[in-house]
C-alpha cells in the first residue's frame, strides 16, 4: 500500500481515534498529519468527512482551535452530503463540532 491508498485513511483513521481515546493527543495530531494527503486525494466523501472529523478532535486537543473548528465544519456538511440529513452517521461530526464552539466560545 502506498501514502495514497484509501485503506491507509480508513486504517489510519481508526487508529487516530484510538490515540485519542487514549490521551495521545500529540501522537494522534501527528498521524492525522501524515495522513493529510491520502484524505486530500481521496474520491469518498464520507471518508474524508470521518478524516476530517477526526482531525477536528486532534487539532482541538492540541490546542489548535483554528483547525478545529474549519475541521468540524467541514466533516458536518460533508457527512450532511453524503447521508439523507438524518443520518446516525452526522452524530459524532456533530458532537466534534458542539466540543469545538464549546471550547472556543
Amino acid at each position: 500500500l502506498g501514502p495514497a491508498h484509501p485503506q491507509l485513511l480508513k486504517t489510519g483513521r481508526n487508529y487516530t481515534t484510538l490515540l485519542l481515546r487514549t490521551a495521545r493527543f500529540e501522537s494522534a495530531w501527528a498521524l492525522v498529519e501524515r495522513l493529510r494527503p491520502a484524505a486530500l486525494a481521496t474520491r469518498d466523501r464520507r471518508w474524508l468527512a470521518n478524516f476530517r472529523h477526526a482531525e477536528a478532535v486532534a487539532a482541538l486537543t492540541t490546542g489548535r482551535a483554528d483547525v478545529a473548528l474549519a475541521s468540524a465544519r467541514e466533516s458536518v456538511a460533508l457527512m450532511t452530503a453524503v447521508s439523507d440529513g438524518a443520518s446516525p452517521a452526522l452524530v459524532d461530526p456533530l458532537d466534534a463540532l458542539m466540543a469545538v464552539l464549546f471550547e472556543t466560545g
